[in-house]
């Protein structure tokens, strides 16, 4: 009997969304997978904003004006939050220097990593599917939602890195 595919881990699913993207185990490979998975996520951003502008003509064609407010404010939302995730500190440079990263560590900020490069999916897809019929409203309403859940979720991330979830001054690790 064939084996049973086996479900990907953490490191494999970012993968599948981040191209490049290599962890970070190797000192090296984790400043490069830090700067590659921020770079990736802002250019979704970028993308999805870019996309609200023609969802405003496609919105402004069919006389949904009422919705030209809620998607400016959600053209700015993403325009900071791709600001935020471009500009950040270079998170694994710090906590990787001088030790060993406990696999514990490694798998929760693999995790983390995941729930970014997932938010970011999602959101794009609410914004590629804001669309002038009767939803319109909804379909904003729920890009908005995946916004705030992107915005969150790079929030985790940073405190992992920053070590604020765990009320140390960074991730723990093995000397």
């Amino acid at each position: 009997m064939p084996d049973m595919p086996r479900e990907p881990n953490w490191f494999e699913k970012i993968l599948g969304i981040i191209p490049g993207y290599k962890g970070y185990r190797a000192r090296e490979a984790g400043r490069e997978s830090d700067a590659i998975l921020r770079r990736e996520i802002a250019g979704k951003l970028d993308k999805a904003k870019l996309r609200l502008n023609d969802a405003v003509n496609e919105l402004t064609s069919a006389g949904r004006l009422d919705l030209l407010d809620p998607i400016g404010q959600l053209q700015s939302l993403l325009g900071r939050l791709a600001d935020t995730i471009r500009l950040a500190p270079r998170g694994a440079s710090g906590w990787l220097d001088d030790y060993a990263i406990d696999g514990q560590v490694l798998d929760r900020m693999y995790e983390v990593d995941l729930q970014v490069a997932e938010s970011a999916v999602r959101l794009v897809e609410q914004v590629d599917g804001i669309t002038p019929g009767d939803e319109a409203a909804e379909q904003v309403r729920a890009a908005r939602e995946a916004a705030q859940s992107l915005e969150d979720a790079f929030e985790r991330r940073r405190e992992l890195l920053s070590g604020s979830a765990q009320g140390t001054d960074g991730p723990t690790v093995m000397e």
